[in-house]
C-alpha cells in the first residue's frame, strides 16, 4: 500500500548474518506507532525517508517531483524508532529517496553534490549529523528510478564513493557499516512485454559496493499472466532467477545479498483501491489462510503465499523477507507470525548445499558436462535424474550427458535436507527460440494479441513446420523477429511450431554485372588494358557489391565467355571476398577449362562452380580478375535476353537470401535501356543455411487462451469456472470447475515444449461443481498449463509444479 504515496515503491534494504534468515520491516514517515510496534518479530527495521535538497544535503522536507514540498523526516518519531529498535537488539537503516521524492536524489547524485551527499549520509550513519547523534546499521539508497545512461552511472559511483567512505568511516569507529540498493520488482524474465522493466534501471556492477538488494516484488497487477496479481509466488520465483540463479547477462547476485519484498496490502482486486489497501483493514481467519491470496475481492500475500516465499528464501540461501510495511499487519491473523513461524520450521531443513546446473543448454551429438558448481561436505550425497528417472550410478558432482532431456541433481542428508537444480538440454544444435508473453495471446487485450517469435543461431534463415519431422512448411523466416497473431490459433487451443534450418536450399539470383559506379565505357571489358598482381596479368578487374540475409554458399555461376583464339590456353578466374571494412575474409582461384565453341567468336553461357561459403550475413564486395577473355558484351539479339532490374534479389519461400547492389552495366549508347548489351553473370546459384537442425525440429508453442490472460474483471468469472491450487504445486493438484452440460470430460497437463505429460480421462461428468485430485509427484520442477476440456468448452490455467 502507497498511502500518500503515488506509483511504485522501492523498499529499503534489510541486514542480516550469512547463516539466518532475516525478516525486516519499513516503517514509513507518515506512521505514528514506532512506540508500539512487534520489536521482537523482526530483525532489522528502515525508517523511510530523509530527502535531499538537490545539492546533496540530508534534509527532513524536500521537493517532490510533481511539484510542491513534503516533510518525509519526523525526528521525533526517528527518536523512539531509533532508541527501543536499538534496545530489542533490531537493526536500524535509514533510506534516502522514495517514491515521488527522488529527482532531488538524481541531482544530488552527480559531480560535487555528490561528495557533499555522501558526507552527509557517512554523518548520519555513524552519529555525528544534527538529525542523528547515535550509530545504526546502515543506508539505503531508494532511487526511483535511474531510468537513463547518466543516471544509472550515477547511481554506480554513488554507490561505490559510498562504499568506500562507509567503510573509512567504519573502520575508525570498530564497525561494518551496511550499504543497500532498493530495486523495482519486474524484470525481463517475466510474461509480458513492457517498455522498460526495473533490472534495466542499474549497472550490475554496483553488485560488489552493496551489501544487500531490495527488490519490491509486489504492485505487478499489471502482469495480467500472472493474474493480475499484486505480488503472486511465481513473480518471486522470476527475480529470484533473474538476479541469483541466472544472472544479469550472466552477473548473478550472491543470493545471500538478495532480499525479498512483499506487501501487507491488498492491490489488483476488484475490492482493492487504485493505491490499495491494508491487510489490518480486511483481515480475518479465512483471508489469512486463503490459498492463493485472492480472497473477497482482495489480491495480497496470505499465509500459505508467504510460505511458499519463506520456503524460496529458505531453499535458495536468500538474505529474507522484506515488508511494506509493518504498521499494515494485524495482530490477530497476523502475516507477520506466518513469516517467523516458516523460517523457523523451513529454514531448519535447509542446512545442505544447493547445486547450481546454470542455464539451459542445446545439445547435438556431443556430451555435456553438467557440474553441480559445489564441493560435497560431510553427510551429503548427490544424485542424478533424467526426466525424473534416477540415473544409475551416477554419484559425483558433474555428470557427462549425451542426450536431449531435463536432468536434475539432487543434494541430500540423511537429517531430511534435500536441495535440487534442473537443467533442460534441448534438442537443435546452435538454434534457440525465444518467444514473448509465454506464448500467451488473447485477442480481448491490445498488448497480448500476438507474441513475438526470435530465433537465433545458424544461418539466420529458418522454416516452420507443423510436426517434428515430414509435415507441412507453414513459412520461412529470418532472424528477425516476427509475430504469431491470435488469427494465427484457434481460440481455447494452442499450437506448436517445430524450427529447421534448411541447409542446402538454393535460391537462383540474376542476371547480373559488375559494379562500375556508374562510368560510362567499358571498365569490365578492356583486352587492351592489363592488370597485373603478384607476377599474374589479368585481362579484367571488376566487383560485384552484395548483401547476404543469411549464411549462403555460392555454389556456381553462368558467365558469358568470348572466345579469343590469339590467347589460347585455359583461363583463370581469381575471387576475392571483402567484407564491409575492405578486408580480403575469403580468398579463391578457379581454373577453367578451355571453352570450345560450336561457332568461332560466338558467346555462350558456362558454367563456373564457385564453392564458396560466407558464414555471416552482412554486406560484402566480390573481386573477380581473369586471365584471357572471360565476359563478352550480351546482345539483344543473344538467348537468353537478359532483363535485369536493381537490386537483383534472391528469395526462398519469401525471404531474402542474398541481394546485388550497385549500378547496372551496359552499353553506353543503350544505357536507358536493360534488356540489351549487357554484359554480366548469370545464375547464381546459391546454397543456404549451416545445418544446425541436423538434431532435429526445435519447438515452441502458443497459446490462445482468454483464461490465462486476463483483466481483473475477467479472472473473477474465470476462477469461478476453473479453480487450481495450490499453485505452486509439489505432489498433488486440485482442479474444481463448474460442468454446464453433461460432458465427457478430460484433463491434461502439458510443458513447455508442448507436449502432453500426464493426462485424466475423467468421462462423463454430469452437470455441477466438480473437484479432481492429480498425482503431480512424478512431474519435473517447471511450467506447466493444466487444461481442461468438457464437451465444448476448455479452460487453461498455468502453474509451476516445485519439488
Amino acid at each position: 500500500m502507497k498511502k500518500r504515496l503515488l506509483g511504485l515503491f522501492l523498499v529499503a534494504s534489510t541486514i542480516f548474518s550469512a547463516s539466518a534468515q532475516k525478516i525486516v520491516a519499513y516503517y514509513p514517515y507518515y506512521a505514528s506507532s514506532a512506540s508500539t510496534l512487534p520489536y521482537d518479530k523482526i530483525t532489522d527495521i528502515f525508517y523511510g525517508f530523509i530527502g535531499t535538497n538537490g545539492s546533496g544535503s540530508l534534509t527532513a522536507s524536500c521537493t517532490k517531483d510533481e511539484g510542491g514540498s513534503e516533510t518525509v523526516f519526523e525526528q521525533s518519531e526517528w527518536n523512539t524508532l531509533r532508541d527501543l529498535a536499538n534496545a530489542a537488539g533490531v537493526n536500524v537503516h535509514i533510506a534516502v529517496g522514495g517514491a515521488n521524492i527522488t529527482n532531488h536524489l538524481a541531482n544530488s547524485a552527480n559531480g560535487a553534490s555528490r561528495t557533499t551527499l555522501v558526507n552527509d549520509i557517512v554523518d548520519f550513519v555513524s552519529g555525528n549529523h544534527s538529525m542523528n547523534n547515535k550509530k545504526i546499521k546502515g543506508v539505503d539508497i531508494d532511487w526511483e528510478f535511474p531510468d537513463n545512461s547518466t543516471e544509472i552511472a550515477d547511481h554506480l559511483e554513488l554507490c561505490k564513493e559510498l562504499r568506500s567512505a562507509l567503510d573509512a568511516q567504519g573502520s575508525l569507529d570498530g564497525v561494518h557499516y551496511d550499504l543497500s540498493i532498493a530495486v523495482g520488482g519486474s524484470t525481463r524474465n517475466m510474461p509480458g512485454t513492457f517498455a522498460k522493466y526495473h533490472d534495466d534501471f542499474l549497472d550490475t556492477d554496483v553488485f560488489q559496493y552493496i551489501d544487500f538488494l531490495n527488490c519490491m516484488n509486489y504492485d505487478l497487477a499489471y502482469v495480467t499472466a500472472y493474474g493480475s496479481h499484486n505480488s503472486p509466488y511465481l513473480g518471486a520465483e522470476a527475480v529470484v532467477n533473474r538476479y541469483v540463479t541466472n544472472g544479469i547477462n550472466g552477473v548473478k547476485l550472491p543470493a545471500e545479498k538478495f532480499i525479498l519484498g512483499v506487501p501487507f496490502y491488498g492491490k489488483g482486486g476488484s475490492k482493492d483501491p487504485e493505491d490499495g489497501i491494508a491487510y489490518k483493514d480486511f483481515a480475518s481467519i479465512d483471508a489469512l489462510g486463503d490459498n492463493d491470496g485472492h480472497y473477497d475481492g482482495h489480491k495480497y500475500n496470505s499465509k500459505p503465499i508467504l510460505e511458499q516465499k519463506a520456503d524460496l528464501i529458505c531453499q535458495k540461501g536468500l538474505g529474507g523477507f522484506l515488508i511494506w510495511e509493518i504498521t499494515q499487519d494485524d495482530s490477530q491473523n497476523s502475516l507477520l507470525n506466518a513469516m517467523n513461524d516458516r523460517f523457523t520450521s523451513s529454514c531448519s531443513q535447509y542446512t545442505c548445499q544447493s547445486p547450481v546446473l546454470g542455464s539451459d543448454q542445446t545439445i547435438c551429438g556431443e556430451t555435456v558436462t553438467l557440474d553441480a558448481g559445489i564441493t560435497l561436505e560431510s553427510g551429503e550425497s548427490i544424485k542424478w535424474y533424467k526426466n525424473n528417472v534416477l540415473i544409475s550410478g551416477a554419484n559425483s558432482v558433474t555428470y557427462g550427458a549425451n542426450e536431449a532431456a531435463t536432468y536434475k541433481a539432487v543434494i541430500s542428508t540423511s537429517n531430511g535436507c534435500e536441495k535440487f537444480d534442473e537443467i533442460i538440454l534441448a534438442p537443435g544444435g546452435d538454434l534457440s527460440v525465444q518467444v514473448s508473453n509465454l506464448g500467451y495471446i488473447c485477442e480481448d487485450h491490445d498488448y497480448s494479441q500476438s507474441v513475438d517469435v526470435t530465433i537465433s543461431g545458424g544461418g539466420g534463415y529458418y522454416n516452420l513446420y507443423d510436426a517434428p519431422s515430414g509435415g507441412t512448411k507453414l513459412q520461412s523466416v529470418t532472424a528477425a523477429s516476427f509475430e504469431i497473431t491470435t488469427t494465427d490459433v484457434a481460440a481455447d487451443d494452442q499450437r506448436t511450431y517445430y524450427v529447421e534450418e534448411p541447409a542446402g536450399q538454393t535460391a537462383t539470383v540474376g542476371p547480373t554485372g559488375p559494379y562500375t559506379d556508374g562510368t560510362a565505357g567499358w571498365p569490365f571489358f578492356n583486352p587492351g588494358s592489363v592488370v597485373s598482381e603478384g607476377g599474374v596479368d589479368y585481362d579484367q578487374d571488376w566487383t560485384m557489391q552484395i548483401t547476404t540475409y543469411s549464411a549462403i554458399t555460392i555454389q556456381s555461376i553462368d558467365f558469358i565467355f568470348g572466345y579469343d583464339p590469339a590467347l589460347g590456353g585455359n583461363d583463370n578466374l581469381s575471387i576475392t571476398v571483402l567484407n564491409s571494412s575492405g578486408s580480403a575474409v575469403i580468398q579463391k582461384d578457379v581454373e577453367l577449362s578451355a571453352i570450345d565453341f560450336s561457332t568461332t567468336g560466338d558467346p555462350k553461357l558456362n558454367t563456373v562452380t564457385v564453392d564458396i561459403t560466407i558464414e555471416n550475413p552482412g554486406n560484402y564486395e566480390i573481386s573477380f580478375k581473369g586471365t584471357n577473355t572471360l565476359m563478352w558484351m550480351e546482345k539483344d539479339w543473344f538467348s537468353p535476353k537478359p532483363t535485369p532490374e536493381w537490386p537483383y534479389i534472391g528469395t526462398i519461400g519469401g525471404a531474402n537470401v542474398i541481394s546485388m547492389t550497385g549500378t547496372g552495366n551496359t552499353d553506353p549508347d543503350y544505357a536507358w535501356d536493360l534488356t540489351g548489351n549487357v554484359v554480366g553473370m548469370y545464375n547464381w546459384v546459391i546454397s543456404t543455411g549451416t545445418g544446425s537442425s541436423s538434431c532435429g525440429r526445435v519447438p515452441f508453442t502458443v497459446y490462445h487462451d482468454c483464461g490465462t490472460i486476463t483483466g481483473s474483471e475477467d479472472q473473477e468469472t474465470f476462477s469461478s469456472q476453473m479453480k487450481v491450487y495450490p499453485n505452486p504445486a509439489s505432489d498433488n493438484l486440485n482442479i474444481t470447475f463448474n460442468v454446464s452440460e453433461s460432458s465427457e470430460t478430460k484433463i491434461e497437463l502439458i510443458n513447455t515444449l508442448g507436449s502432453v505429460v500426464a493426462i485424466n480421462n475423467l468421462g462423463l461428468r454430469s452437470v455441477g461443481n466438480q473437484k479432481v485430485n492429480i498425482s503431480t509427484s512424478g512431474l519435473s520442477e517447471g511450467i506447466y498449463l493444466v487444461k481442461m476440456t468438457s464437451g465444448n468448452m476448455i479452460r487453461t490455467e498455468m502453474i509451476k509444479i516445485v519439488k
